[in-house]
């Protein structure tokens, strides 16, 4: 659209910043990244700008995790407070646009809930990226994103009720499952069980191959655990990978 190529490009720069210049990959730097970045969600920013701005936040976090980080639990906590600062606008929005569509559950096709709708594609692509692009080394202690992710749960839990015919939406949570799968590893077994019957029935919807990637991952991760080969085996897309 117009008046969207300044800010696209400019976040695109600034993310290749964040991923040469080791030097933004202090606390003090990170703080101001990642006010930047909850400041685009809270202002309008296109979004496209917003994913930019995402990366480049994760890439500089990823740098301070490697540097720092080591099997003290203690040495996790900055990470988890930059992590949960970038991404805590996008937990209260996603909320705030789930709560709203369900009010309209009734009026599918209004402006309003499409608005909502957006609304809700738009924050899982840039919490996406964040995740992504997020490299942390695991050092036996607290994985840095068990935080984020427990505070984001209960809304990526519900998404499939209120928007399991809304095909984008559900390939973005998808491949979020997949990123949590592939970063938390046996930290997410917790989760497991929901998961796999959100991707599933995500798959029995629509087919995607997202929700395939899915459950092939955990499927490597959990496959040989005793008390999850039942509900593998209950799944009809594992039919597919099999």
């Amino acid at each position: 659209r117009k008046g969207t190529i300044v800010p696209v490009v400019a976040a695109s720069n600034f993310a290749k910043t964040c991923s040469a210049c080791q030097v933004l990959a202090t606390r003090e730097h990170i703080a101001l990244l990642a006010a930047i970045v909850e400041h685009a969600a809270t202002n309008g920013m296109v979004t496209e700008a917003r994913v930019h701005l995402a990366e480049g936040a994760a890439k500089a976090i990823s740098t301070y995790a490697s540097q720092h980080m080591t099997a003290d639990p203690a040495s996790t906590k900055p990470v988890q407070e930059m992590i949960a600062k970038c991404a805590n606008q996008n937990c209260v929005r996603l909320k705030q646009f789930m709560t709203e569509a369900g009010k309209l559950k009734n009026n599918k096709s209004s402006p309003q809930r499409q608005r909502f709708t957006d609304g809700v594609a738009a924050e899982l692509e840039c919490l996406g990226a964040l995740l992504k692009y997020l490299q942390v080394p695991s050092k036996g202690g607290p994985h840095p994103l068990q935080q984020i992710f427990s505070q984001l749960w209960p809304v990526l839990e519900a998404l499939p009720t209120h928007f399991l015919d809304a095909r984008g939406i559900m390939q973005q949570l998808c491949d979020l499952y997949r990123i949590v799968f592939l970063s938390l590893r046996q930290k997410s077994q917790q989760y497991l069980h929901k998961m796999l019957v959100n991707t599933n029935e995500i798959y029995c919807t629509h087919g995607l191959s997202q929700s395939l990637d899915a459950v092939r991952i955990a499927l490597e991760k959990f496959g040989s655990v005793a008390e999850v080969k039942k509900l593998f085996l209950g799944l009809a897309s594992i039919q597919h990978l099999v």
